[in-house]
């Protein structure tokens, strides 16, 4: 369990041997998504630094996974690289692809043994078919285009098709770059299959009729490829169909209309002794009100005769009698319509009933949801076969807004409700015994959160929500890893009382173990923290603080939790689990009261065995009344744990994904640490702020550069040897003024407490405060409701992540202490961007903060809405500042 430092900030994005069409969509999918993420070209990967991002696409793998190779072996390669292959050549003989799969495979096994090996964060995407309306500038045509222009109908019974557009690859590709869960991993990203009918389609639409040549075998069926991800996205059949329109030669050739009938008027007015004039012919389009502009200017007349007077016009005009054969090609036209309209209203009330009754059924009917699934799916089919064939009659063309928005609603809830489903199911086959695997139905889950997520992207989701989906996924995909599918794996759980605040989130009054195997509990059982240290034979050197406070001559199991950095504390408490039970665990994770809240607030409440509920409100003045002294056989947590992890495996499936969210709430506020035996785990869970360790001070690449990252964490280790935690409230206030050289820190905490009198549990609070501060800091004071402590009281050490001082603090019953620390930092740069990172302590109670960041240099002007900030501190606080041009 060793801890990992993170990289640098301020990237570039070097792109290598990326066409210009996809440089487009990488441009394109980085404003949408708002990634201020610069970009520059790069003719060779040794142009990039280890600080940058390094995105390279092989066209060719066969001829350039070689040159990638190498590099990639080589001792300094930038912090994040992603090799796109691209897999969507064509060959008719099937030896040929086979070996080219096995090329591809072996080069992707090659690059991810290299990044395993260097524990760097390389990852490979293989993409099938491209297609999109500017591919035609610059760049290989894809697959489907290039057989249509060589005359090669495709026979999609012995092929798959899944194109997919430059931007929907670039959108996955963002999205799996930076997940965590991705990382050392191979990713195949493809479009949606194209079914004989669709293509038939296509073709028919575009091209005239070609030659039945069937093709044996191509590289846009990657299956054989053992791939640790595949990702779909749906293949856009109107921009596909746009896309062949424009790029194949062979067009559809339409035989043009006959021309119209000329009509005669004769000169019924002609003298009988002339011979008759020339008839002139009157196109039909002329307008009777423009005969005489379509008639010659003059005519010249015989001299030796005087035209005779004009007959008498008609009486009546008679119409000429149509023929029989129009009549009926014009009523059945008119009736051929008036079907074809009727057809198209029958078939959207089919759609719209169907996506009724998707949303309908409860998720507790696995049958009946797998039927509202193939309703959807069918409304959909039809909508699409419907908008091809409605597209230019009204009012059907008024109502495809609404009927997408039902379809994505429908499908929305639908996914939800089977995310329910696995999810329920995943818990019920890990915590219950039931038949099944977790680690499939955890899977299956992940799966669909990636395919909400593709939903949210196209809807109007706000930036939380999106967050939710993401870090869900997260979850999922980490789950794996701390609990193999193939493997027997012992969790230690360290129960924190946090009403005795301890360094890691409270004082250890049990601890829990967990035997799970193949992704199944077979047994879980706590045990009394003061039953397990008389177990101890020898004296174990405590630290000297847990000497000179506790007054402790040996280290026990329950002061193991004593370094506020998770990752050393779950070591020691896992040797202390050695010593004292005779095992070890492969996964510690440690939980408070805290931690029970969000799950509490999610399944309401829970019964002890003595019928006292306990729900979020009362959690804490129960856990103060179940107090957990040497006498006790069980205290509040042991029985708390143990009737959560049997309501869990119970629990129905509409609670499912609330389980799961509470369970990441717990982890993202910091009151639920993990760490595990791989240090692989540990690093992805240390980037996730997961672990528990005290992170160092990091810009978010997204930030303009040069940025100045700023941390803080103020750690508090109650040994006063009782409950008063319960009682202690805080103030926290933190000012940070940036100057043109100096950037100067002021924290105040004011430390209430509220304890009745002296009478245990409650009583005075007796803390030892530790503050961990960037590299190179600079204390200038620290004193006690405005008195210095002398230096002497202060204890300082530094490493090279952070600098520590440490302190001594009583705050009596019914009284406060202001404790005010100032220190500052030295800056050489001219910043553009400024990020703070306040850490808190897990198990903390009712604190709230507030941040004001205030600049003494002209240059940097801060935002209003940027200069002070005031919250409930019940998580990490983050704030990043981009300084006014």
């Amino acid at each position: 369990m060793t801890k990992k430092s993170p990289t640098p900030a301020g990237p570039t994005l070097c792109l290598l041997g990326c066409s210009k069409p996809l440089e487009l969509a990488i441009n394109q999918v980085l404003d949408e998504q708002h990634l201020p993420l610069p970009l520059k070209s790069v003719a060779s990967p040794q142009t990039a630094s280890n600080n940058d991002l390094l995105f390279w696409h092989l066209t060719e793998p066969h001829s350039q996974a070689g040159e990638c190779i190498n590099y990639l072996k080589k001792a300094d390669i930038p912090s994040k690289v992603l090799i796109l292959i691209s897999a969507d050549q064509t060959h008719q003989d099937a030896r040929q692809v086979k070996e080219r799969i096995e090329e591809i495979d072996g080069y992707i096994k090659e690059i991810i043994n290299i990044s395993q090996a260097k524990q760097s964060d390389i990852r490979v995407i293989v993409h099938t078919s491209l297609y999109d309306s500017h591919q035609a500038e610059e760049g290989s045509l894809s697959l489907l285009a290039s057989l249509l222009q060589r005359g090669t109908n495709p026979n999609l019974g012995q092929a798959s098709i899944y194109p997919v557009t430059y931007v929907s690859l670039v959108k996955l590709i963002i999205k799996t770059w930076f997940d965590r869960g991705h990382r050392n991993q191979s990713i195949l990203i493809k479009g949606s299959q194209i079914d004989q009918a669709e293509w038939g389609r296509l073709i028919t639409n575009t091209t005239t009729e070609l030659p039945q040549k069937p093709l044996e075998a191509h590289w846009a069926d990657c299956t054989e490829i053992g791939f640790d991800d595949a990702l779909t996205t749906k293949t856009d059949m109107a921009s596909l169909k746009s896309y062949l329109s424009a790029n194949i030669s062979v067009a559809a050739v339409t035989p043009p209309p006959p021309p119209p009938a000329k009509k005669s008027v004769p000169h019924t007015n002609q003298p009988a002794n002339k011979k008759p004039e020339e008839e002139i012919s009157i196109p039909s389009f002329i307008a009777r009100d423009n005969l005489a502009a379509a008639m010659p200017k003059e005519v010249t007349k015989p001299k030796e005769s005087a035209p005779p007077p004009p007959p008498p016009p008609p009486k009546t005009l008679k119409k000429q009698p149509k023929s029989i054969s129009s009549l009926l090609f014009k009523y059945v036209s008119i009736t051929l319509v008036a079907i074809a309209i009727a057809y198209i209203a029958v078939a959207y009330g089919t759609i719209a009933l169907a996506l009724v009754q998707a949303g309908r059924f409860s998720p507790e009917n696995n049958d009946q949801l797998s039927a509202s699934q193939q309703k959807l799916q069918t409304a959909t089919n039809q909508y699409q076969t419907l908008t091809d064939w409605s597209v230019n009659l009204k009012p059907f063309t008024a109502l495809d807004a609404m009927i997408t928005t039902k379809i994505q609603s429908a499908s929305e809830q639908l996914l939800r409700k089977q995310l329910d489903f696995h999810l329920s199911t995943g818990f019920a086959t890990f915590f219950s015994q039931q038949e099944g695997s977790s680690h499939t139905e955890f899977a299956k889950a992940k799966l669909i959160l990636d395919q909400l997520y593709l939903l949210a992207s196209k809807q109007s989701y706000n930036p939380d929500q999106i967050a939710k989906l993401e870090s869900a996924r997260e979850l999922l995909v980490l789950y794996p890893q701390l609990i193999p599918a193939d493997q027997k794996v012992t969790v230690l759980v360290l129960l924190q009382n946090n009403l005795e605040l301890r360094p890691t989130g409270g004082f250890i009054s049990s601890v829990g173990l967990a035997t799970i195997d193949h992704g199944k509990l077979l047994s879980f059982d706590t045990k009394n923290i003061y039953d397990l240290d008389s177990n101890l034979r020898g004296i174990v050197t405590p630290p000297d603080k847990i000497k000179e406070y506790l007054a402790e001559s040996s280290w026990y199991f329950r002061d193991a939790n004593w370094d506020p950095d998770f990752l050393s504390s779950a070591v020691t408490a896992n040797w202390f689990l050695g010593k004292e039970a005779d095992q070890t665990a492969d996964v510690v994770m440690a939980i408070n009261l805290n931690s029970f809240m969000p799950f509490l607030q999610s399944i309401n409440s829970i019964n002890l065995s003595d019928g006292t509920n306990i729900n979020a409100t009362n959690l804490l003045i129960s856990a103060l009344n179940h107090q957990d002294d040497p006498n006790a056989n069980t205290d509040l947590m042991s029985q708390l744990t143990k009737l959560f992890v049997t309501q869990v495996g119970q629990s129905p499936q509409a609670q499912a994904a609330n389980l799961l969210e509470s369970f990441h709430q717990s982890l993202m506020s910091g009151e639920t640490t993990l760490v595990s035996e791989s240090d692989q785990v540990n690093t992805i869970l240390s980037e996730m702020r997961l672990s528990g360790t005290i992170y160092a001070p990091l810009c978010d690449n997204r930030l303009t550069t040069p940025c100045f990252a700023d941390s803080l964490y103020l750690n508090e280790a109650n040994v006063g040897v009782n409950k008063a935690n319960y009682y202690v409230t805080r103030q926290i206030s933190h000012w940070v003024d940036l100057g043109a050289d100096i950037i100067k820190h002021t924290h105040t905490i004011i430390l209430a407490n509220q304890s009745p009198d002296n009478t245990w549990p409650a009583g005075t609070y007796k803390t030892y405060l530790r503050a961990y501060l960037p590299p190179n800091s600079q204390v200038l004071s620290l004193s006690i409701n405005n008195k210095t402590v002398p230096a002497a009281d202060i204890d300082v050490s530094s490493t090279s992540t952070y600098q520590l001082i440490g302190w001594y603090v009583e705050v009596d019953p019914q009284e406060s202490s202001t404790i005010t620390l100032t220190y500052q930092r030295q800056n050489t740069e001219k910043l553009k961007s400024y990020q703070f990172f306040l850490q808190k302590q897990p198990g903390i109670l009712s604190s709230n903060v507030a941040l004001q960041v205030t600049s003494s240099n002209p240059s940097y002007q801060i935002a209003p809405d940027d200069q002070q900030i005031n919250q409930s501190f019940d998580s990490h606080l983050l704030h990043t500042i981009k300084f006014l041009p």
